[in-house]
């Protein structure tokens, strides 16, 4: 990925799994201050986590996204995600610096995002938020995405789903299913009882 220009002044680029993870590991608690998650993983006994690792160790290699958002020279900020399975990409954790939010750089990236995923397939890209997180959750719905789910985790608590579909059809499906909308011809065709 060449870099890519956000706004005036903010870039996206693309950073190898090293310098994502060492990035995310010293700037995660600024970012999310206020964050208390609960440590699936020192749950664990010393048996489930070798177990764990062995499961991971047979998981074939899978499309990621690993993205740094810069202000000049300056990381303020990353979006990371990966591919579940043929079909579904996890939007798992988007950062911003505070003093760089508010200013449209989320919703600036969701497009760069929604474009490499629909170049490499993917027909649903979906993510988890605080239910009251608005400040991602608002332009998320504004860009595509539809709430399809609630989820009470263990590790954040209340959790709403956000979903895109890339296609037409299943986008249409989504909208006969919720109830709001009757099935046009070529979506009832593809109805199936």
């Amino acid at each position: 990925m060449k870099t890519i220009r956000l706004l005036p002044g903010y870039t996206l680029v693309d950073v190898d799994p090293a310098t994502f993870g060492a990035l995310f590991r010293e700037r995660r608690a600024e970012m999310f201050p206020h964050s208390l998650e609960f440590d699936a993983e020192a749950a664990l006994s010393a048996q489930e986590r070798q177990r764990k690792r062995e499961l991971a160790q047979d998981m074939p290699a899978m499309y990621s996204i690993r993205w740094a958002i810069r202000h000049g020279r300056r990381f303020i900020g990353w979006t990371y995600g990966f591919q579940e399975n043929a079909e579904r990409f996890y939007m798992c954790n988007t950062a911003i610096e505070r003093e760089h939010r508010g200013k449209g750089l989320y919703s600036a990236l969701l497009p760069h995002v929604l474009r490499n995923l629909g170049e490499h397939g993917f027909q649903v890209a979906y993510s988890r938020h605080a239910a009251t997180n608005n400040a991602v959750i608002v332009p998320k719905l504004k860009a595509g995405f539809h709430i399809t789910g609630m989820e009470l985790s263990d590790r954040h608590g209340t959790m709403v789903v956000l979903s895109y579909f890339f296609n037409d059809l299943r986008r249409q499906a989504l909208h006969f299913r919720s109830g709001e909308v009757r099935p046009g011809p070529i979506l009832a065709a593809l109805l199936q009882s």
